[in-house]
């Protein structure tokens, strides 16, 4: 399988994935903020071996899983088109069966510094909706690691017809400061 993943055409298909799906809701609706300039998901390295040549010397990798597996405890990496293979044998030490993605970013984009954080949505129909935020100099990541959350709101799903800017503050649930004391 070698998929792309801005494709809207493998919408049906992507949305097993865990990472992948992600990051094609991003593109579909949000595609200012999607930084991917190509993004292949693969499930073994004689693949790779196959579309190295579409990306450049420095590759972003991450892993995924299907839904319903655990998460994959991997951090990513950009490395060198010959360091691809040693990270893929370290995801499938730690995944049971891993799949790949393959990236080329637009510059600047892997650049925590640069960050100005990020948000994590957890909807339930009909129970709640959790919107989680990491500030500045943080990523998505962080908060899927559960390493940094700065802000939280929860928002019962019958109250989100009413929701406007004047009573979201009812719902915030924690800040953490980011100013060092």
């Amino acid at each position: 399988m070698i998929l792309d993943i801005l494709n809207k055409e493998n919408e049906i298909i992507l949305t097993q994935y865990q990472k992948s799906s992600g990051i094609y809701w991003v593109s579909k609706y949000l595609p200012l903020l999607c930084k991917h300039k190509k993004t292949i998901l693969i499930d073994s390295i004689e693949e790779w071996y196959k579309i190295k040549k579409e990306f450049p010397e420095k590759v972003a990798l991450r892993t995924d899983t299907k839904l319903g597996q655990e998460y994959p405890n991997i951090r990513g990496r950009t490395c060198s088109h010959e360091h691809v293979e040693k990270y893929y044998n370290e995801a499938k030490q730690k995944v049971k069966k891993p799949y790949l993605l393959c990236m080329d970013l637009a510059d600047g984009a892997g650049d925590r510094i640069k960050s100005k954080g990020g948000f994590h949505i957890n909807v339930t129909i009909g129970g709640n909706v959790y919107i989680r935020h990491a500030g500045i100099g943080f990523d998505y990541g962080d908060l899927i690691k559960r390493k940094a959350e700065h802000e939280r709101w929860v928002i019962p799903w019958h109250d989100i017809p009413n929701i406007d800017t004047k009573n979201i503050g009812k719902y915030h649930i924690q800040t953490i400061s980011q100013r060092s004391i």
